[in-house]
């Protein structure tokens, strides 16, 4: 679903499956993006049903309408049971988050009022039949939350039943059976603690910074004390009626799993652990010196082992950073863009990385080789360069580059020079360095 904390929690979910090597099923060209498009049969148009015919995934975590008959097509049968989930969240404030998102979209531009706005979004009849930029202008507008799970495949796109509540709660009801969880966005790390123990993982490994935070909106419907923005949220509730019925369901059956008796002392002890791996991570990102690059091209194509569509380009090919795992054997690492420098040593000699007992102890760098299989990620590399560093009794910071599967070691290290565009970036193993870089 759109605009519920969606891009934050995929990049927790991928990071999970890339580090049990899984394969994710991803859209053409980005590993979120907008999705698979709306109203389309999964996975998408022809040209993206073809890629994806007769290929199995291990997971699906990315923007499409829930369809769950043909997502377990390209499931693989010998996994565990796929847990299927999603987020909601409270439908006038995600409406409000959307709106603003696509501020500059059309129908309506930068001078537009709420008025305006409002007569678009109930003027609606009919939510297209397509995967592209002909339902960007509306999609996240009019009941989107449903939409992206079959309202309208149900309806076939009209907006004619979206007052009708015996068809509404017909459909919820069969929704929830195919959901085993819902998230919900104002009670988020809750539904994490719920979802670790759907998915059998340590709750820690789903520590999250948040996504696409916004900061500055153009539309404002915050001061709910004030007559006149009353009546406008009204308009727009009563636009998105099958979204409010959806997560008024949704509601009660979240807050019914997460009071029941049973269980409660343990998931409130995962709560606390949650919060805290989260303040640890959060704390790590606001010391990188572009904390949106990491949160924005943490995961990409390449980085999965994906080819990436030779037809999309991306500006931001060199700012792609990845925070390394919390247990790496050193502690706490901490990060900044660039390199130490050149090596003295490389690794085409003195056995590739100058720190081994054969090799002068005067030699203070090096470098590592790095395997295809440990430059698969960023995840990857950083603990495994993190791992040969650790072994190094000379190492007190690394640099890691995937493009050259390169992992340079320093006894010291000034301000690390080149930037993202060289391609790196050096870590100070903690508890070694005389100063950070």
């Amino acid at each position: 679903t759109h605009k519920t904390g969606s891009t934050t929690l995929f990049l927790a979910l991928a990071n999970i499956a890339t580090r049990r090597g899984m394969k994710i099923m991803h859209p053409p060209g980005t590993a979120f993006g907008d999705g698979w498009g709306f109203r389309v049969p999964f996975p998408g148009d022809a040209k993206e049903q073809a890629r994806h015919r007769g290929r199995l995934y291990d997971c699906i975590i990315s923007h499409t309408v829930l369809d769950v008959p043909r997502m377990r097509t390209h499931l693989r049968g010998d996994a565990a049971r796929p847990v299927f989930f999603t987020v909601l969240r409270e439908p006038v404030s995600q409406a409000v988050s959307a709106i603003n998102y696509r501020k500059w979209k059309k129908p309506w531009g930068r001078e537009a009022g709420w008025d305006e706005v409002l007569e678009h979004i109930e003027e609606v009849r009919h939510v297209p039949l397509c995967a592209g930029p002909c339902a960007e202008e509306l999609y996240l507008y009019r009941n989107s939350l449903a939409l992206d799970l079959g309202w309208y495949a149900e309806t076939n796109g009209s907006t004619a039943y979206d007052g009708d509540d015996r068809l509404i709660d017909a459909w919820i009801g069969r929704v929830d059976q195919h959901l085993d969880l819902v998230i919900l966005a104002d009670r988020f790390d809750e539904g994490l603690v719920l979802l670790a123990g759907a998915l059998g993982v340590p709750v820690s490994e789903l520590a999250y910074v948040k996504a696409n935070v916004e900061h500055v909106h153009a539309f404002d419907l915050s001061d709910e004390d004030d007559p006149s923005t009353q009546l406008l949220r009204e308009r727009l509730r009563r636009a998105n009626h099958v979204n409010d019925r959806l997560y008024r369901h949704f509601s009660a059956r979240f807050a019914a799993e997460w009071e029941k008796a049973e269980g409660r002392a343990d998931r409130e002890a995962a709560l606390r652990e949650l919060r805290a791996a989260s303040q640890a991570l959060s704390h790590f990102v606001e010391r990188l010196p572009s904390p949106g690059v990491f949160l924005h091209y943490l995961l990409t194509p390449p980085l999965l082992g994906v080819p990436q569509d030779p037809s999309i380009r991306s500006s931001h090919a060199a700012h792609e950073i990845l925070v390394p795992s919390t247990g790496s054997q050193e502690g706490t690492l901490t990060a900044r863009p660039g390199t130490c420098g050149t090596t003295e040593v490389d690794r085409h000699h003195l056995g590739g990385y100058g720190c081994g007992l054969d090799h002068p102890s005067s030699l203070t760098n090096g470098s590592f080789y790095l395997t295809r299989w440990e430059t698969r990620n960023w995840t990857v590399a950083v603990e495994a360069c993190t791992a040969k560093c650790a072994a190094c009794a000379r190492c007190s910071f690394f640099s890691v580059s995937l493009r050259f599967k390169d992992c340079s070691w320093y006894s010291s290290c000034s301000s690390p020079a080149g930037g993202l565009a060289s391609g790196f970036i050096t870590f100070t193993m903690s508890g070694r360095a005389a100063r950070p870089p």
